[in-house]
């Protein structure tokens, strides 16, 4: 079967792609040709007419490959500008994508492998995961140092949702080993 427009529409919002403006809009159907062809190259028998406003499954699989890589090029962009920007090493973005990982698998209730080029997705971790990790370090908080911490976890990046992202992380890590927060510079150097 084919979707509609509106149904991809509806379908990638429901995957958390926005197409609400008429740019989006026309983005959209410039990735569907991108899609179409990728679908015709790969040997798709039901590839959808280029220009059409419908889209055929093999099409729609292909778009959503298409938008999934456009999304992780652009998330490790941001990466490496902001590991830049805070002075990062190659080494502890990759420590710190490790443990980014490991606090949403946690939450998630599942652990499959790390990979060392795992891309962190735009999903996030809660402010409760900050703090548990800061307690699994032994650093404990009063109640003005937790308020501290929670107004500057609103200043980071995060999802619609209110999650804080990998970049987010870099920079509350940033923020963390800066100010000595808890005084987890001791922590961190005996670990």
């Amino acid at each position: 079967g084919e979707l509609n427009i509106t149904e991809v529409q509806g379908a990638l919002e429901q995957l958390g792609v926005a197409c609400r403006s008429r740019w989006d809009r026309m983005v959209l159907m410039e990735r569907l040709d991108e899609a179409r062809a990728m679908a015709a190259m790969a040997g798709a028998e039901d590839v959808s007419t280029l220009g059409s406003s419908f889209i055929s499954f093999g099409d729609f699989v292909h778009l959503i490959r298409l938008l999934r890589s456009s999304s992780d090029r652009f998330s490790e962009v941001m990466v490496s500008r902001v590991a830049e920007e805070l002075d990062f090493s190659m080494d502890e973005v990759i420590e710190f994508r490790e443990n980014f990982i490991r606090l949403k698998r946690r939450k998630e209730g599942s652990s499959p492998p790390l990979t060392r080029g795992a891309v962190a997705s735009e999903d996030g971790i809660s402010t409760a995961d900050v703090t548990k990790l800061l307690r699994s370090l032994g650093l404990s908080m009063s109640s003005i140092q937790r308020d501290r911490l929670l107004r500057q976890l609103e200043c980071v990046e995060s999802t619609s949702t209110g999650l804080v992202t990998f970049v987010g992380f870099l920079r509350i890590m940033h923020w963390l080993v800066g100010t000595n927060f808890l005084g987890i510079n001791a922590v961190v150097a005996r670990h």
